[in-house]
């Protein structure tokens, strides 16, 4: 790499609470110590990486990997170098994820998916997701890719999310047969058998990657609720699957269309039975409110107390504050040439056969690594 780097590298100084740390500490294994290595590692391996053109250097970046990763420094070597990857083939879907852009500033105004104000009583920032208001014959699936890829960015920034992870809530009203005739059979599968992985497998995300189980709720959430699942959007699910470093809690849904069940039912078969008690599906709002659904962080439309519309301004908000720190990232990038065809494709094989912490020939180049301690991890 030659130049400056999207972010210089810095002088990490923990901001996190107290109770966050020892979070950090006991369910990711990060103190000063790890942190300060790892980071270390990873700034040195982005340098001397012939495939990696230009990335952040920041500490704050570089631990949204390693936490997700719970500091094996390889597997989050792997991921951000996926991210990088897949970030740049599909350039259309996620570059440019600009709040000012106008299809992004409708469906934000239409409250498609937005963060709540404030953190849950375990300190979890809450998505809405409203996918009922998507019109997929007005919007593109690079437009969905688009506004999933702002919000989710835009939330990674936050540290103690980083650490204390995600609650998702859906309301499906408004989405019935033909959001569902947007994907055929076959991709639906494909994106099924990507999200699927195996706990027990050092969480092979992945190709030994991201979060095993809680990568498959995401999918899970991203599928069923959103649909859309053309060749774009079966990228980005994969992308979010295997590469965006987010701890997904819990997942809530409310007003399924029963034309839905079986896509549903299809869904809940092939993930495992960790993965579906994170999954919850009522009925109606009533229904969740009756099991004992919390509702107090949700807009006052769903039993909160704020107005939806104040929501989203205060989200619009915040989306602005990260704008310039969001459309960065169109600098990062990486040597697409380097890469398989299918690696650039996201497929799961040649992803693993091609991200190792050993030295592994690609043509003319090599992928450098860092051997570090691969340790055991433990579903989130």
């Amino acid at each position: 790499m030659s130049g400056e780097w999207v972010t210089p590298e810095d002088d990490y100084d923990c901001q996190l609470s107290e109770e966050t740390q020892k979070m950090a500490k006991d369910e990711l294994r990060e103190d000063k110590n790890t942190r300060d290595q790892a980071l270390e590692q990873l700034r040195s391996w982005l340098k001397l990486n012939p495939r990696v053109e230009n990335s952040r250097m920041d500490a704050r970046f570089l631990l949204r990997f390693l936490r997700c990763k719970k500091f094996n420094v390889p597997m989050a070597q792997e991921a951000i170098e996926r991210y990088l990857l897949l970030r740049q083939v599909y350039q259309p879907a996620f570059h440019n994820l600009d709040v000012n852009e106008k299809n992004m500033e409708e469906l934000l105004a239409l409250g498609y998916i937005f963060a709540v104000p404030g953190r849950d009583p375990k300190g979890r920032r809450v998505i809405v997701a409203r996918p009922g208001v998507f019109d997929p014959y007005k919007y593109t699936n690079a437009d969905m890719c688009k506004i999933h890829g702002l919000t989710y960015e835009a939330l990674m920034e936050d540290e103690e999310s980083q650490v204390r992870g995600f609650v998702h809530f859906a309301d499906g009203a408004g989405v019935s047969f033909p959001h569902l005739t947007l994907f055929t059979p076959k991709e639906a599968v494909r994106i099924v058998k990507n999200g699927e992985v195996s706990s027990t497998a050092k969480v092979a995300y992945f190709a030994v990657a991201q979060y095993a189980d809680t990568t498959r709720l995401l999918f899970f959430f991203f599928f069923f609720f959103f649909f859309d699942c053309s060749t774009v959007i079966s990228t980005f699910s994969r992308l979010s699957q295997r590469t965006l470093p987010m701890r997904h809690k819990e997942v809530h849904a409310i007003n399924v269309h029963p034309s839905l069940k079986f896509a549903l039912d299809f869904g809940m078969s092939l993930i495992s039975e960790k993965i579906r008690s994170r999954v919850t599906i009522y009925t109606s709002l009533d229904d969740a409110k009756e099991k004992g659904m919390d509702c107090s962080m949700l807009p006052k439309e769903y039993g909160g107390t704020i107005p939806m519309k104040e929501m989203i301004d205060a989200w619009r908000e915040e989306l602005m504050s990260l704008r310039m720190t969001l459309l960065s990232h169109d600098k990062m990038r990486v040597r697409p040439e380097l890469y398989s065809e299918k690696a650039r494709e996201g497929a799961v094989s040649a992803l693993k056969q091609g991200f190792n912490c050993s030295t592994v020939s690609t043509g003319e180049s090599t992928m450098h690594g860092i051997c570090g301690s691969f340790r055991k991890l433990e579903v989130d």
